[in-house]
Order: C-alpha cells, then sequence, then structure tokens
C-alpha cells in the first residue's frame, strides 16, 4: 500500500524563512506557479556577508535545502595533519 503524503509547501518555505531571517541571514524567497503535478514552487536563498549561507526549493512534491559554508583563507595543505 502506497500513501502519498501532501506537502503545505507555502508554510514550509515561511517556516524557512523565519528560521534563516532569525539568524541574521537576508533572504530572498520567490514563488512560481508551474502548475500540473508540481504546482507552485517556492524558492529562496540566504545569506550574510562572511557567513553561512542556504537555499531551498519546495513544492508539493518535494523539498530541496542546500546549505554552503564560506571556505577558510589559504590552502588545504596549509593545515597539518
Amino acid at each position: 500500500m502506497s500513501m502519498k503524503t501532501a506537502t503545505d509547501a507555502r508554510s514550509v518555505a515561511h517556516t524557512f524563512q523565519r528560521l534563516w531571517r532569525s539568524e541574521g541571514l537576508t533572504v530572498d524567497p520567490s514563488k512560481n506557479d508551474f502548475g500540473g503535478d508540481g504546482g507552485i514552487l517556492y524558492s529562496a536563498t540566504a545569506d550574510a556577508v562572511g557567513a553561512a549561507g542556504a537555499a531551498y526549493q519546495v513544492n508539493t512534491r518535494s523539498v530541496v535545502v542546500r546549505i554552503t559554508s564560506p571556505c577558510a583563507d589559504g590552502s588545504v595543505n596549509d593545515y597539518g595533519e
């Protein structure tokens, strides 16, 4: 037996936005209606100068979250074993 779970994409997107803003990130959201099964795609990027960043894409079928982190100065070879 297979069960489908409907995702409240709008609510998930707003939750990410509130969380990331509370962490001091600048959030740039968007909303695109593609119709069909995927319906509305909510997406955003979130970042702060010199800090980690994030992005999401949410629709009724999936939630994708990407987290990025700034690299350390120098080269990986600069660090001892």
